[in-house]
């Protein structure tokens, strides 16, 4: 209520530049915890703000009542724009076909390339973000799992290597073991399964997938009763020799690197 001649400077408006958030998740394919030269980003991961205690964030970008999420870019990165002031986590979903990075390598030393999501829970500590500011460090690393198989045949000239036209033999039972011969009964995450075992398709083939490329592994065959065992390693070819052992039908030990098959 303004009254005659007097002068009422009184009513201000405060405003704030905000701040934002974000950076990279990546495909961490020697496993280092650490971003590395060529190692390229992983696009379609989602990516959620939450608040100190972990709770979802009430976006007031949007009229309707709305949380922080997006999805990492073509190129791995994600961005939360326009926030207040405060204390943030980032949490980071695990998509398949990954295990999390080694957390914090460095402890700290190494900011702009470490991965910063938790391996529990993918989220990173609590992270006070100041006014006008722009923290693109928070990052996580993703170790993409491994695969082992190919090829059951029949060695119709016997000479130990996969000629041109010598078939596959479907139904052939193969076991996926640890390094000491026994069964595989645990998941690339640590979760308990049943024994792994498939058996060749009808072109002879095989595969097991999603394998934790930290540890290694045995392949064992079991020859079907009409058949006769074929010396390992026969030419110089490693592609179309017979890697099991006559005795025991069993590879080597088999050390897969992070997304290899």
């Amino acid at each position: 209520t303004l009254t005659p001649g007097s002068t009422d400077n009184n009513w201000d408006q405060g405003v704030l530049r905000p701040s934002n958030l974000g950076n990279l998740v990546w495909s961490d394919t020697n496993d280092d915890g650490l971003q590395t030269t060529g190692e390229p980003g992983i696009a379609g991961v989602t990516v959620r703000l939450l608040d100190s205690d972990g709770n979802t964030v009430d976006n007031p970008n949007t009229a309707a009542a709305d949380t922080y999420v997006v999805t990492t870019n073509g190129s791995g990165n994600y961005a939360f724009l326009n926030l207040y002031p405060g204390q943030y986590i980032v949490e980071f979903d695990l998509p398949p076909g990954y295990l999390r990075s080694a957390y914090n390598v460095g402890g700290g030393a190494n900011a702009g390339t470490d991965s910063n999501a938790q391996i529990a829970d993918g989220r990173t500590p609590v992270i006070t973000l100041p006014y006008d500011t722009t923290d693109n460090t928070w990052d996580a690393g993703l170790v993409p799992l491994a695969a082992i198989g190919d090829f059951v045949w029949s060695d119709n000239d016997n000479d130990g290597i996969q000629d041109t036209g010598e078939p596959g033999i479907p139904g052939v039972t193969v076991r996926l073991l640890n390094s000491d011969g026994t069964p595989v009964t645990l998941d690339a995450w640590g979760g308990t399964i049943p024994a792994v075992t498939t058996t060749t398709g009808a072109s002879g083939a095989y595969s097991f997938t999603n394998l934790n490329p930290r540890l290694d592994y045995i392949v064992e065959f079991v020859r079907p009763a009409d058949y006769k065992a074929r010396p390992q390693n026969q030419g110089g070819n490693d592609a179309v020799d017979s890697d099991a052992d006559v005795t025991n039908g069993r590879t080597a030990v088999i050390p897969p690197n992070p997304g290899q098959t």
